[in-house]
């Protein structure tokens, strides 16, 4: 093992701080000459969302066309695969972590609990039909893509090609002002297929069998009861008049 007691400054032009500090104490200093750290990256000249750290690759000998792996930014953001972050939903926080192209999330252990957990600290008491705002969402899944009828996905896999089980949770936005939720199975009983078993709509109606339920409760195929039946008003069987 070496150690390199010494204190060297690199001067950038037309700055008057160092641009690199290596102290007798081992710490290192990219853009601040009292680094209180084993390596302090500190941006003083840049945009406010200037790159302090960036990793990239490039397959050209001149290293055009360079493909941004890893990078942390000025103002805390943090991006894999990419240096672009997205204004959120309504603009109240900015986008602290993006990742672009497919990540997985895990301890490394057969057995295993809580591998992510997104927790905050909400004191807003609970308000019938109201926006929730961003600042209460610990999680959020945004489709930026205003096309009708795209959807923001969430997915479950009991392995990594769903071949034991699968289910897909879908948001589905036809443009109109409405919305509804779809709940995607993968059934391999009877051959390998994807099935819209159960959906919510914007207007309070579900559907079991049907994407497009004209009641309350519309279901496509038999009811078996284990319980009575309870009604306000008449329950009509057949063709209702």
């Amino acid at each position: 093992m070496v150690n390199l007691d010494l204190v060297s400054n690199i001067w950038g032009p037309g700055h008057s701080t160092n641009n690199i500090s290596n102290t007798n104490s081992g710490n290192v200093g990219i853009g601040v000459s009292s680094p209180g750290s084993n390596l302090t990256i500190q941006n003083n000249y840049g945009s406010t969302n200037a790159a302090l750290f960036l990793v990239a690759s490039s397959t050209a000998a001149n290293g055009s066309t360079a493909n941004t792996l890893f990078t942390v930014n000025s103002v805390g953001q943090v991006g894999v695969g990419t240096s672009v972050f997205p204004s959120p939903v309504g603009g109240a926080n900015p986008v602290k972590f993006n990742v672009n192209g497919g990540s997985v999330f895990g301890t490394g252990q057969v057995s295993r609990s809580q591998v992510v957990t997104f927790s905050l600290s909400n004191s807003t008491a609970y308000s019938a039909n109201n926006d929730i705002g961003d600042g209460n969402r610990s999680m959020n899944i945004v489709n930026e893509n205003s096309t009708a009828n795209t959807y923001a996905p969430l997915s479950f896999r009991t392995q990594a090609n769903g071949n034991t089980g699968m289910l897909d949770m879908k948001l589905v936005g036809p443009n109109d002002g409405t919305s509804k939720m779809i709940f995607t199975f993968k059934d391999t009983t009877g051959g390998a297929g994807f099935y819209d078993r159960f959906v919510m709509q914007s207007n309070g109606n579900m559907g079991i069998g049907t994407t497009s339920p004209s009641q309350a409760l519309d279901v496509k195929g038999n009811i078996k009861l284990s319980g009575s039946v309870v009604s306000d008003g008449d329950i009509c069987i057949g063709t209702c008049q």
